[in-house]
């Protein structure tokens, strides 16, 4: 498997879901997706916390399925791009 930015992504996802249970406490209050408190409390980990963290099975599977074909696919038509994208 080639490391790519696409591969890594999953990975952290994976990650995440597996220490979910130990990490909640401390993401949990950022696990929404806000414009207002983003914007109003500069409270911009509510831009990252709620794409990586997944609370089933199931959701994490599917995230993971079109994020490796859409990923890739970016990957190849953006190339080094890419990663300032994500």
């Amino acid at each position: 498997m080639n490391i790519t930015v696409t591969n890594l992504l999953i990975l952290i996802n994976v990650f995440m879901f597996i220490q979910y249970d130990f990490i909640s406490i401390y993401l949990n209050k950022y696990r929404v997706f806000s414009p207002k408190m983003i914007i109003e409390n500069n409270d911009f980990m509510r831009l990252i916390i709620p794409n990586i963290c997944h609370t089933s099975l199931g959701h994490l599977f599917i995230n993971i399925i079109s994020l490796y074909r859409m990923g890739h696919i970016m990957e190849v038509i953006l190339k080094k791009r890419y990663i300032y994208i994500v």
